[in-house]
């Protein structure tokens, strides 16, 4: 008995004959009157057609991912993204600082009293000293909250809220006192 059937093992002795004639082999193939109690047929394995991931899911009439444009955005999630393009903005400050130094022949007085001779008025500095500024003292006091995640601190989500909005008006106080300096 095997598995609640029964089977017939039909065994013989198999000589080899030609390259090892010494040697038996015994092979023992199962009967034709072998007893299954689900009729199984083994066909060999023929590898499925080639199709990409969307075709196949709209295949199977399978729903589409979610995507950004579905979710209403959170305050955390968007100060999240702001941390990373203040960061790039940033990284593209100092580049074009650090290329400026290197590759323009004129010291920084030139470019400076080329500024002053454009004659911009002071509400007009002031928009572009804060433009300038703001991506600075926006991923300075999102850094700091950042960092307070770090030490395990504010985790929960009323206090990550709260510090979204706090961060984001200590950036704007620090955008308008660096502007008037």
């Amino acid at each position: 008995m095997f598995w609640g059937h029964q089977r017939l093992w039909k065994c013989e002795s198999v000589r080899l004959r030609g390259v090892l004639p010494n040697i038996k082999i015994s092979s023992c193939v199962l009967s034709e009157h072998v007893r299954h109690k689900h009729q199984l047929s083994f066909k060999p394995y023929v590898p499925p057609c080639y199709t990409d991931h969307d075709q196949k899911n709209m295949t199977l009439k399978r729903p589409m991912s979610p995507h950004l444009t579905i979710y209403a955005p959170t305050l955390p999630a968007m100060t999240s993204i702001l941390q990373r393009i203040t960061g790039s903005i940033l990284t593209f400050y100092a580049l074009l600082l650090s290329g400026g130094t290197l590759f323009l022949s004129n010291g920084v007085e030139t470019y400076v009293t080329i500024i002053q001779s454009l004659d911009l008025s002071r509400m007009s500095l002031f928009v572009i000293k804060i433009l300038l500024g703001a991506p600075f003292c926006f991923h300075y006091c999102n850094g700091m909250r950042y960092c307070m995640w770090t030490l395990g601190k504010m985790l929960a989500m009323k206090d990550v809220y709260d510090t979204s909005y706090k961060s984001m008006v200590a950036a704007a106080v620090l955008s308008i006192l660096f502007a008037l300096l």
